[in-house]
C-alpha cells in the first residue's frame, strides 16, 4: 500500500471467497496508526504491477443500525422512527457490546447494537441468499454484524493482520418476529488495531455458503 507521504508497506491478501467460485480475493490494507492511505500497488501474474486509488468506505455501511444508514455513535439520526410490534430484546453479544432485535409492524426485523432500535434504518428484510452478505460496522472499534438465513452456522472472520478467527452464529433466543425460525446472527469484536477484512458463512458441515463484508457493492468479491 502506498501511504500518503509516498512509502511503501505490505498489505495482507486473504482470500475469503475460495469455493464460491468466483474471483473474491480481499486485499486488506491498515496503514499504521496516524497514516493516510494513499493507493494500492498491485502485482498481478507475470509481475504486471496496477496502482488503484483508495475511495473511503461508503457511509451507509458504517453504522450502528441493520439498515446500513442507522445512528453513527455520536450522531443523531435523522430518520422517522420505526413502529415496532413488540419490545426489542437482546439476540446476541461479544465482549463488548450487545445486540438487540425487534419485530416492525410491517414484519421486518430491525436490529441496533448497544440500543433498541429506534428508526427506520435499523430495520430490513432478512437476505435469502448468502452469497453476498452486507456486514454493518460500528467503526469506534470495528465490531460487525449482521443476520444470516439459519443454515448458516459458523462465521469465519478474516482479520487484517491475516488470520481467522470461527464464531457459531447465535439463534435468535428470544426474538419472536417474522424471522424467528430461519435467522441466526454473526456477531463479532476485532482485537484492538485488528480489523475484519471479511467474513466466511458456513454450513454445519464447513460448506462455503457466502462471503460477508462491509463494502458496497462488494469489491472485494
Amino acid at each position: 500500500m502506498v501511504l500518503g507521504d509516498g512509502r511503501l508497506r505490505a498489505a495482507v491478501v486473504a482470500d475469503v471467497g475460495a469455493g464460491l467460485r468466483l474471483p473474491a480475493t480481499v486485499v486488506v490494507a491498515v496503514p499504521p496508526a496516524g497514516e493516510a492511505l494513499r493507493a494500492l500497488e498491485l502485482t498481478g501474474p507475470g509481475s504486471a504491477r496496477r496502482t488503484v486509488p483508495v475511495r473511503s468506505a461508503p457511509a451507509p455501511f458504517a453504522c450502528d443500525g441493520f439498515g446500513f444508514g442507522g445512528r453513527f455513535p455520536g450522531r443523531p439520526s435523522a430518520a422517522p422512527p420505526v413502529a415496532l410490534a413488540g419490545a426489542p430484546v437482546e439476540v446476541a453479544a461479544t465482549a463488548t457490546h450487545r445486540l438487540h432485535a425487534a419485530h416492525a409492524a410491517d414484519g421486518r426485523l430491525c436490529l441496533a447494537l448497544d440500543r433498541a432500535p429506534a428508526t427506520e434504518t435499523d430495520c430490513g428484510v432478512l437476505p435469502r441468499e448468502t452469497r453476498f452478505t452486507p456486514l454493518s460496522v460500528l467503526p469506534e472499534d470495528g465490531t460487525v454484524f449482521t443476520p444470516v438465513p439459519a443454515r448458516v452456522a459458523t462465521a469465519e472472520v478474516v482479520l487484517s493482520d491475516g488470520t481467522t478467527q470461527r464464531v457459531p452464529t447465535a439463534p435468535p433466543g428470544p426474538y419472536a418476529g417474522t424471522y424467528a425460525a430461519s435467522s441466526r446472527f454473526v456477531r463479532f469484536s476485532p482485537p484492538a488495531k485488528v480489523a475484519v477484512a471479511g467474513v466466511r458463512l458456513l454450513a454445519a458441515d464447513g460448506r462455503l455458503l457466502g462471503v460477508a463484508s462491509t463494502f458496497e457493492h462488494h469489491p472485494l468479491l
